[in-house]
Order: C-alpha cells, then sequence, then structure tokens
C-alpha cells in the first residue's frame, strides 16, 4: 500500500465518520429546536427534521466524492497530513456552514412569519 492509498483511506474514514456522527446528534439535538420554532405545528417537525438530515448526508458525502477525485502524489508524511487537513478543513467549513445557514434560516421564518 503507498502513501496516496493510505492518505485516501484515513480521509474517506474520518469523513465518513464525521459525516455520520455529526448528522445523527445534528438529527437528535436539532428537533428541540424546530419543536420550539414549529410548536403551533409540531407535525412538521419530524419530517423538517428528516430532510435536513438527508440533505445533510447527500452535500457532505458528495463533496467527501469531488475532494476524493483529485489526484495528488504524496510522498512524505507531512504531505499526507497537509492533504488530510486541507481535504477535512474544506468539509468542515461546508458543514459548518450549512449550520449557520439552517439555523439562520429557521431564525428568520420563525420572526417573519412567527411559526
Amino acid at each position: 500500500m503507498n502513501q496516496n492509498e493510505i492518505a485516501f483511506g484515513l480521509y474517506l474514514i474520518v469523513a465518513t465518520l464525521t459525516t455520520v456522527l455529526l448528522g445523527k446528534k445534528l438529527y437528535v439535538k436539532g428537533e428541540v429546536f424546530l419543536k420550539s420554532i414549529f410548536s403551533g405545528t409540531p407535525k412538521l417537525v419530524q419530517p423538517i427534521n428528516t430532510i435536513l438530515l438527508i440533505g445533510f448526508y447527500l452535500v457532505n458525502i458528495g463533496m467527501v466524492l469531488v475532494y476524493f477525485t483529485q489526484e495528488m502524489n504524496l510522498l512524505t508524511v507531512l504531505d499526507i497530513v497537509e492533504f488530510l487537513l486541507t481535504k477535512l478543513g474544506g468539509i468542515y467549513l461546508i458543514i459548518g456552514g450549512m449550520h449557520m445557514f439552517n439555523l439562520s434560516l429557521f431564525l428568520y421564518l420563525e420572526h417573519k412569519f412567527d411559526l
């Protein structure tokens, strides 16, 4: 097994674990947030939470795959570390951006429409 295979394997493992574990955590904790926003329509909470989780998984898996297809020639341990930090950092920025956008959108909707 060469350095590229090790780096891409580590990347897939860490990115997949992050996506799955964070998705589950956001799903559980986000339900409380959604219940407060949709208190007048509690039947919407579960479907919206599920849709958000599916969207979260699709966007993150898509980004992991897009980043995965880029070819690199990793020769040293430092190259592998830089590769992992760059790829995972990009994905974490997207996850954080998505999270902040969703929170902002729901808070706006709650305020605008008095949900």
